[in-house]
């Protein structure tokens, strides 16, 4: 109705009138695509908790980052990862018992030795008047010769066990660097631009007011107005999305380093019953 008042007014065309329907359309699809994405986000959201998200809840602050990792250099991280990241640990520990099992298999390749220590006492024994007494220690090493390949082949297979479990611990360790390190980049990359977003919205919204109080006094058309809304718009949208991936990378660099779970002060011992009880509740 506005718009069609200002054409009888003579201060916009018919063609303007097409241009802001039609930005009003596309404007309205970008609407119910977002709120998909909403309902997506909820279900994902769900899918991990095992709930829905509540209606009060916000968007972290800056307090919300620690100064121990938001200021964190990336070598620091990496040492820290070393001793707390689980898929590491879990690594080193495969290694360390595949490296166990292999020594084990040393022993088929030496001899058995063993002590052996024999009494017997007795009283007329096979035909002797008196007392008997025998004592017998021997030191008995046996050898299996004829034990064909299986020993070797045993030991090969552990040896090659031992190959494969340090090849992915060195995978893991290079994996868990690489996510490390990307993260550490987004985040430093989102918390350098945030401001300038900011400063970007602040200058949009000023320029907002003007082009109104412009368009008011007949100095601006409709589409320059909606030309600086759309500006506006797009700038809030980055600086949502600046502030959402900053939090989202810095929390995976927290999680890299593997005190995710002391973050949040929760035991890393978690019991699964326990969990899935309270994420249901």
């Amino acid at each position: 109705g506005g718009i069609v008042r200002l054409q009888r007014q003579g201060r916009t065309t018919s063609a303007d009138i097409q241009q802001a329907r039609a930005r009003y359309y596309q404007a309205t699809a970008r609407l119910k695509s977002f709120q998909g994405e909403l309902r997506r986000a909820i279900v994902r959201y769900q899918a991990v908790v095992g709930r829905i998200p509540s209606a009060n809840m916000a968007q972290p602050g800056t307090s919300a980052m620690r100064p121990r990792y938001a200021r964190m250099s990336l070598s620091a991280a990496y040492k820290i990862a070393e001793k707390e990241n689980p898929e590491i640990k879990a690594a080193q520990s495969e290694v360390k018992a595949r490296r166990h099992a292999a020594d084990a298999t040393k022993g088929l390749f030496a001899p058995r030795v063993e002590f052996q220590l024999e009494s017997s006492y007795g009283t007329n024994v096979s035909g002797s008047n008196g007392q008997t007494t025998n004592l017998t220690a021997l030191v008995v090493l046996t050898w299996n010769l004829y034990r064909g390949g299986s020993d070797i082949a045993r030991r090969r297979e552990a040896l090659a066990n031992l190959t494969v479990a340090q090849y992915d611990a060195a995978d893991s360790r290079r994996v868990v660097r690489q996510r490390l390190g990307q993260a550490y980049e987004a985040f430093a990359t989102d918390r350098a631009t945030i401001t300038d977003n900011r400063n970007r919205v602040a200058s949009n919204r000023a320029l907002v007011g003007a082009y109104a109080r412009q368009f008011s006094a007949g100095q601006r058309s409709l589409l320059d107005r909606l030309d600086v809304q759309n500006d506006l718009f797009l700038a809030e949208l980055e600086l949502a999305n600046t502030r959402s991936r900053m939090f989202f990378n810095y929390f995976s660099f927290v999680a890299a380093t593997g005190e995710l779970l002391t973050y949040f002060g929760l035991p890393k011992d978690v019991d699964p019953k326990k969990a899935r009880r309270h994420g249901a509740g």
